[in-house]
């Protein structure tokens, strides 16, 4: 009797199991951010270019642009977070964006958000507000 009822537990434990990991599975980060990206900052639409070169480091150099600026920083594939600064023509930093990236089965996505920089080392009007901004390729 005991083996009759263990059989149905374990498969659908099994079964279980077998879901979390196709769940983790796609929820992978990608090896390299570089590409076009359609993306939204405080409701700002715009593209943001990325290179990537190749690198041995954990984190991965990355550059480009944002909104037409220039940006520096740099992306971890183990962990999907991506830093960079956006620079002014002068290239002092303005803005610093944090996020993270994600995949599913069709679609890239970066999430989070950034703060302006200014000259006093405080956020936009020295409040240290953070905005939104998003991602995707």
């Amino acid at each position: 009797m005991k083996a009759t009822l263990l059989r149905p537990v374990c498969a659908t434990a099994l079964g279980f199991m077998s879901l979390l990991w196709m769940g983790a599975a796609n929820a992978a980060h990608p090896l390299s951010v570089a590409g076009t990206w359609a993306a939204t900052a405080n409701q700002t639409l715009g593209s943001l270019v990325i290179v990537q070169p190749a690198s041995a480091a954990v984190c991965k150099p990355i550059s480009g642009t944002i909104f037409g600026s220039s940006i520096e920083g740099f992306y971890c594939p183990v962990t999907g977070r991506i830093v960079f600064a956006r620079r002014t023509g002068a290239g002092i930093p303005f803005q610093l964006y944090e996020a993270h990236v994600s995949r599913d089965a069709a679609v890239d996505r970066i999430g989070g958000s950034f703060l302006i920089w200014n000259a006093t080392g405080g956020g936009f009007a020295n409040e240290g507000v953070d905005f939104n901004f998003s991602a995707t390729k």
